[in-house]
């Protein structure tokens, strides 16, 4: 099969495939050379692992940079260098309105509150006691993930929350989209023959690749928000931005609670009782500003049929 000619005008499980393998040489190339960047860090093991040096976090940092960049945008890149650019990603040429912008951002700021009491819910599930040792790996997982993002988020530096704005919030937010909401979606509502089950199931695999058990159920949400945002402006982009100051938020209150200027309850403001109500009332506003968001329909809807090359 010859990826430029034919992944256009392909059956959606032939552009799974594809995309899938190009996900994983991707990821092990990416694999490759992050360990070679840890051999030459110079830096013994016990040490990165331990998230508690600077020049280890650092590193770890830049570890990040590189996988973020290696297995999310590289794929990407690959499919519209080898397929023909916008054949594959369409959604990267279609810009969003200032406007759209503006409401998608002040839209996730209010849906943060909802967002951390879905997650606080989320953290609290238990599973039957016969998945008593499946719990008990989940939360060492949990426990070893959240130490990592301690260490990346408490920084006291101007620079450091600089570097966690690029590598947490831009690159992340661009890799994920592209890759999730940009490429998978658009294959999995023609693989389902459904938008809403297209949306649901990239949103699902969007939580699960993070392998974070409790956030998953608030990652899935996440991803279908998304998804959503993506689908009925036709831009990629509008993903990107939303998914941008979700993260931004997190790693602003990280450090402003680091810094000593806001509560440590900060980060979870919306779970407690006493703020359920505020956070209801955030949660209408941010319905009625998703809905000037996506109010003009799309102007041609999602063709579930093998487009024609050009």
């Amino acid at each position: 099969m010859n990826l430029r000619h034919d992944y256009p005008t392909a059956s959606p499980s032939v552009q799974l495939l594809w995309t899938l393998m190009l996900i994983l040489i991707c990821a092990c190339t990416t694999t490759i050379l992050s360990a070679g960047l840890m051999a030459c860090s110079g830096i013994p093991p016990e040490e990165l692992l331990s998230f508690n040096t600077p020049r280890a976090t650092a590193w770890l940092k830049g570890l990040q940079a590189v996988q973020s960049a290696g297995i999310f945008v590289g794929p990407v890149l690959m499919l519209m260098l080898f397929s023909g650019g916008r054949a594959a990603v369409p959604g990267l040429y279609v810009r969003v309105p200032l406007g759209k912008i503006c409401l998608i951002l002040a839209m996730m700021l209010c849906l943060l509150p909802v967002i951390n009491l879905a997650a606080a819910w989320n953290e609290g599930l238990k599973l039957p006691d016969a998945l008593s040792q499946a719990e008990s790996w989940m939360r060492q997982k949990e426990d070893a993930a959240q130490a990592l993002t301690n260490a990346f988020l408490n920084t006291g530096k101007v620079g450091g929350f600089i570097i966690n704005v690029v590598v947490i919030c831009a690159l992340a937010a661009i890799g994920e989209e592209w890759l999730f909401r940009g490429v998978l979606q658009p294959v999995f509502i023609r693989l389902f023959r459904s938008p809403a089950w297209g949306i649901v199931m990239t949103g699902l695999l969007f939580s699960a690749i993070h392998l974070q058990f409790y956030g998953f159920f608030p990652r899935w949400f996440l991803g279908i928000l998304f998804g959503w945002i993506a689908w009925r402006t036709r831009s990629v982009w509008a993903a990107v931005w939303a998914h941008f100051v979700n993260n931004f938020a997190a790693v602003l209150t990280a450090a402003m609670i680091h810094a000593g200027r806001w509560p440590e309850h900060a980060d979870r403001f919306g779970s407690a009782a006493g703020e359920r109500s505020i956070a209801l009332m955030l949660a209408v506003t941010a319905v009625l500003m998703l809905w000037f968001v996506i109010q003009k329909p799309v102007e041609k809807e999602v063709d579930i049929r093998p487009t024609e090359s050009v």
